[in-house]
């Protein structure tokens, strides 16, 4: 056997070591509106408190923020965020009590999905496990 077969198989084993599962929650209503990156955007602004410094930390446009936020306000018909806007010192955003419940059971209904994933996926994939 040569050094690249070698090669290879050790990835094959490496793989099936590594072999899992990821639950991706996507919400819809009219057409899909509260994802992981809208989750993770008000995380973000939650932290950095302007949706400015939040879509910087994600690497997504100023605009397309906006975009998704306005997507899910209309979907739900409330607002997640209260924004103030400019000002001597800048505006900032604050994650209303109705949008903050929204992302809680968001994310207890995530780890349920995964949970319940996991279990699916090692009943059915249990010998490729090593």
């Amino acid at each position: 056997m040569n050094e690249r077969n070698e090669n290879i198989e050790g990835t094959a084993e490496t793989q099936a070591c590594d072999l899992g599962v990821k639950t991706k929650v996507i919400l819809t209503k009219n057409a899909d509106f509260f994802g992981p990156g809208l989750f993770h955007l008000l995380q973000y602004i939650d932290e950095e408190g302007t949706i400015h410094a939040a879509s910087k930390k994600m690497g997504m446009s100023y605009s397309k923020c906006w975009k998704l936020l306005n997507r899910a306000e209309e979907q739900m018909g409330f607002t997640f965020l209260d924004r103030y806007n400019g000002g001597p010192h800048g505006g900032n955003s604050k994650i209303t009590e109705e949008g903050r419940e929204f992302m809680k059971r968001y994310e207890a209904l995530l780890d349920e999905m995964q949970e319940t994933g996991q279990k699916i996926f090692e009943k059915y994939f249990e010998k490729y496990f090593t």
